[in-house]
């Protein structure tokens, strides 16, 4: 998670977005979540729980693990509800 990590700092520092970068694997994809201030990301990520395998961390950083078949589904709803 090393590198996506500091991408996803990066991008959401510069333009204060939320930001999730995932890399997609076999079967499961792993990603992480940074947000501005004012965002909490587990809230967020907990809105759309039936998607991920497994997700956490803090307010403003965080990450998951995700069936490569539910991404979509998991964008559409976090989008939804930011």
């Amino acid at each position: 998670f090393t590198l996506i990590s500091s991408v996803a700092s990066i991008i959401c520092q510069r333009y204060q977005k939320p930001t999730f970068i995932y890399k997609i694997l076999k079967d499961e994809s792993q990603g992480t979540v940074r947000v501005p201030a004012g965002i909490n990301s587990v809230a967020l990520m907990k809105k759309c729980s039936k998607y991920p395998i497994t997700y956490g961390g803090h307010p403003l950083a965080s990450g998951f693990r995700i069936k490569n078949e539910n991404l979509e589904k998991f964008k559409k709803c976090l989008i939804d509800n930011l």
